[in-house]
């Protein structure tokens, strides 16, 4: 599933955009928590990203969700 998502995503950004495409899939759980391979997998996204400041967003994201009648999803597009 997730597969078939990411080349989904990836074919549609190439046709928007017409450029070259990679997609990361990166996740943070609700309460900050990441993987034991998520800085490797962040630091091939060419930029400096805050490890510390992708949870506290993801954590301010969740509260958000929570105290909302609707739900949101947050997508945070990091450009090159």
């Amino acid at each position: 599933m997730l597969y078939m998502f990411r080349t989904t995503l990836t074919i549609e950004i190439q046709r928007m955009w017409n450029v070259k495409t990679k997609v990361t899939p990166l996740t943070i759980g609700a309460i900050g928590t990441i993987s034991k391979s998520f800085r490797k997998y962040v630091s091939n996204i060419s930029g400096k990203h805050e490890v510390k400041e992708l949870q506290k967003t993801a954590i301010l994201g969740t509260a958000h969700t929570n105290t909302s009648e609707s739900t949101n999803v947050n997508v945070q597009w990091i450009q090159h």
